[in-house]
């Protein structure tokens, strides 16, 4: 099933012969798909017809296509629903699984093209090693694009970590159709000149510019558009999604682990108004979400139930996306010319598809993958390159309190996954405060650590460790400096992972043994892994649905109103350090 890059390019001269033969019924297709109901997104119709495929594209659609030969494959599709494949216009393939992995358990779903960005290998990987990830993903039946971060997420300085050079050899790429969520939203305002020469960058290389304006009023809001961003998935409310219409932004609704928001932004799905520039986006979900709901499938058939038209609901997934990225001439519709990437589903409230077929061959059937292809083969690109000290972070001493008794100290204080208020309290005889658990933070270069108290978290968690950051850095968390220490070393030793200890036991742990921020373990097994961690640390006294995305963005900058960075504790809105990080020798 592995072969060329699956990135379509203008149509040959040899290819429009072909194409233009079976259209005129003078050659036969390769695959015809016969009497199915074709959901037209081009005019919001439902209509019984065949189609009919030659070479990867879509040569001709109609009634009682005479195109059959000997060789002609034929897919029988009386009663049952012929539409595009679905495009996910902005995931992070990151979320424990690889996109290799998040590839196999969403194809068979109905999900044929993904945007993915890689933050993680930009923060630890040479462009060169980047590219050959892009071009070897993009060899699997799976449509891969990819949008590149021209800023990260945790106060990195940009040409550190996100060097024009570097940035323009990504832009050039094959497949690269947008630079990825900006969260630095307020430094876009504030003329940062060296954000702006990165997103003038991708101007210039006709990539669009992808917003994230959570916490942005109107006005913000449109002077972000003013500044070229053209697209947002950040809208919580109808309207915060209407006003971004308004303002010419592509909407793109969201429903993710973290954020399902759909049900409240469904009302302007429904209405029909100015849904050209409305897209679906299921976000970064994590394994369990995405085991149990699936992706943009399961969007579109949220819309289908709340009562949206199945061709409207459908372009949302399909056309709508395509056009934003500027690749609608190749993907999101069934008509003649455009790419074979096509669903057969008997309907929107049931089972996978039948058949799923991406440029022309049928890819998966019933729910399941029909084929094989090669696993990724991340290590002949990446390392596992950090230099943390396991005998520091395995140390129980290193987690003793950095408080002394009767001091005032900030904490964290949840209020949900993805919010911590800035609260202070003051430390008791222990030097800890109440029922605070300490989070300590080791630099990825082993050269800083930085520490916050977290309230509201997990009151009974001994030990914590994680690489899944937001920032790359490792995370040690819990009341148990014993405990912290032997889940820093079941986390660390493999070079990456998370773990959970009670007393001196480890009750859970993953390997993400690519570049501490991905497993290589199938969805399922790893979705198993995941399921334990979150038990553990939900008896622990985690009060929140999502837990994976609030260890992510504990190291963020962008989530009000603290949070832990690598220069120490960070006060978002105004910028400050309120507790430095202290050098490692």
């Amino acid at each position: 099933m592995a072969g060329a890059p699956l990135i379509p390019g203008p149509v040959s001269a040899a290819e429009a012969a072909d194409l233009v033969a079976v259209a005129t019924r003078r050659a036969p297709a390769d695959l015809v798909i016969r009497r199915g109901t074709i959901v037209n997104v081009y005019s919001e119709e439902l209509s019984v017809g065949d189609v009919a495929v030659k070479g990867g594209r879509i040569a001709a659609v109609g009634t009682d296509l005479d195109v059959q030969g000997d060789r002609t494959e034929v897919i029988e599709a009386e009663g049952r629903y012929v539409l595009p494949g679905y495009l996910e216009p902005h995931c992070h393939p990151w979320a424990l699984y690889n996109p290799d992995t998040l590839a196999r358990a969403v194809l068979p779903l109905g999900n044929t093209a993904l945007v993915g960005e890689l933050l993680n290998l930009q923060l630890t990987a040479e462009p060169d090693a980047i590219l050959a990830v892009y071009e070897q993903l993009q060899r699997s039946p799976m449509r891969w694009y990819w949008a590149v971060r021209v800023a990260g997420q945790s106060n990195e300085g940009l040409d550190r970590h996100f060097p024009l050079a570097a940035v323009e050899k990504l832009l050039a790429a094959p497949g690269v159709v947008q630079i990825a969520e900006v969260t630095a939203w307020p430094r876009v305002l504030a003329g940062d000149a060296d954000l702006l020469r990165r997103t003038a960058l991708a101007q210039e290389h006709g990539v669009r510019l992808d917003g994230h304006t959570a916490g942005a009023t109107a006005s913000k809001v449109a002077a972000i558009a003013a500044a070229g961003f053209s697209a947002d998935h950040e809208s919580i409310t109808y309207d915060e999604a209407l006003t971004r219409l308004r303002l010419g932004y592509h909407v793109i609704l969201r429903n993710s682990s973290l954020r399902p928001d759909l049900d409240a932004l469904v009302e302007l799905a429904r209405e029909g108004r100015g849904t050209a520039r409305i897209s679906l986006t299921s976000d970064g979900s994590g394994p369990l979400w995405l085991r149990e709901h699936g992706m943009v499938d399961s969007l579109v058939r949220t819309l289908v139930r709340a009562g949206v038209p199945v061709p409207r609901a459908v372009a949302m997934a399909t056309l709508n996306p395509a056009t934003y990225l500027r690749i609608d001439e190749h993907l999101g519709g069934i008509a003649p010319g455009r790419c074979a990437d096509i669903q057969v589903l008997s309907g929107f409230d049931g089972p996978p598809p039948e058949t799923v077929v991406v440029g022309g061959r049928v890819v998966a059937s019933a729910g399941r993958l029909t084929g094989q292809w090669p696993a990724w083969r991340w290590a002949d690109h990446l390392e596992r390159d950090h230099q943390v000290d396991l005998d520091r972070l395995g140390d129980p001493a290193t987690y003793d309190s950095p408080c002394r008794p009767g001091e005032r100290v900030p904490l964290m204080r949840f209020v949900s996954a993805g919010i911590a208020r800035h609260a202070t309290e003051t430390t008791g005889a222990d030097g800890r405060p109440g029922d605070a658990v300490l989070a300590v933070l080791f630099t990825r270069d082993g050269r800083r650590r930085a520490w916050a108290w977290l309230d509201h978290f997990a009151p009974r968690l001994d030990g914590l460790a994680t690489s899944y950051t937001t920032s790359g850095h490792f995370l040690v968390i819990g009341r148990n400096p014993r405990s912290m220490a032997v889940a820093a070393r079941a986390a660390f030793a493999g070079g990456g992972g998370i773990a959970v200890a009670t007393g001196t036991t480890v009750t859970a742990r993953l390997e993400l043994d690519i570049v501490g921020a991905m497993s290589s373990r199938p969805m399922d097994e790893l979705a198993e892994q995941w399921a334990a961690v979150e038990e553990h640390v939900k008896r622990a006294g985690y009060p929140f649905a999502e837990l994976l995305y609030c260890l992510c963005f504990i190291t963020c900058d962008f989530l009000p109103d603290l949070r832990l960075t690598a220069d120490g504790l960070l006060e978002v809105k105004t910028g400050r350090i309120l507790v430095p990080a202290e050098p490692l020798s």
